[in-house]
């Protein structure tokens, strides 16, 4: 822990649709972030909205690529296959170059 420097947490408040009946939930969510640098306030924010961007690209493209929406098995799948690791690898550096190298 010594080398964290920054600490940051970041609440939002955003509406969920409910599938099943139709409707919008409001929901609230705290997100935690920490940094081995201070950066302002407004710097964690533009991340937090930049992973976010990555998150929502990710799932287009695994949906178009794999067709996991058009899915109709809902069952507990084991997180274990290479797909997901390489995603998973991918999305963190990707973040590690938007947090350490781009400015």
């Amino acid at each position: 822990w010594e080398y964290i420097a920054q600490i940051a947490e970041i609440s939002r408040s955003v509406e969920r649709y409910n599938t099943k009946d139709g409707t919008w939930h409001p929901s609230h969510e705290t997100c935690y972030f920490v940094s081995t640098s201070i950066i302002t306030a407004k710097d964690f924010l533009d991340f937090s909205r930049k992973h976010w961007g990555i998150e929502n690209s990710n799932h287009y493209v695994r949906d178009v690529t794999f067709q996991e929406d058009k899915s109709r098995i809902r069952k507990k799948i084991k997180r274990d296959n290479i797909r997901d690791r390489i995603l998973y690898l991918v999305i963190v550096l990707i973040l590690f170059t938007l947090l350490f190298f781009i400015k």
